[in-house]
């Protein structure tokens, strides 16, 4: 279960860091 959620999890924080980025 925790592999299955460590992928996403991290494409959730990419994107998160992604629209931070943007918003700066």
């Amino acid at each position: 279960m925790s592999k299955l959620i460590s992928p996403e999890c991290h494409i959730v924080q990419l994107r998160f860091f992604r629209a931070h980025s943007s918003l700066l």
